[in-house]
């Protein structure tokens, strides 16, 4: 029983060592590095096609967000609807209607609620 074990794992090396050197043979081949290389060259081939996709996605999604903010910067203006000379020179004319009042126990003051929606120059 011992022999025939032996016999059997001496017989699966030997396999293993016919097809190991005959493995290294054929990687070694002429015929398989003709495939390693069309392997490269096909996936050289697929990188430039998805690096070409994406340089397209991205430019395309530069054109789509600039046109999302020009959308908003109009849709700004017309929501605003105030122009900044129109609002300063109302706000003149509340400060000048409030300085003339007498004002027993409080004073007014004039703060920006809504400083997000003003523009630089009416800031100033």
């Amino acid at each position: 029983m011992f022999e025939k074990e032996f016999v059997k794992k001496a017989g699966i090396f030997a396999g293993g060592v016919l097809f190991g050197t005959a493995g290294v043979k054929i990687l070694g081949s002429a015929d398989a590095k003709k495939f390693y290389v069309n392997c490269l060259a096909a996936g050289l081939r697929a990188r430039d096609s998805v690096m070409t996709s994406a340089s397209n996605l991205q430019e395309n999604a530069e054109d789509i967000l600039a046109e999302a903010q020009e959308i908003n910067r109009q849709r700004e203006e017309e929501i605003l609807g105030e122009e900044t000379e129109e609002s300063a020179g109302e706000t003149l004319e509340w400060i000048r209607d409030v300085l003339h009042r007498k004002y027993k126990n409080t004073r007014p003051i004039l703060t920006p609620r809504f400083t997000p929606s003003c523009t630089d120059e009416l800031m100033e």
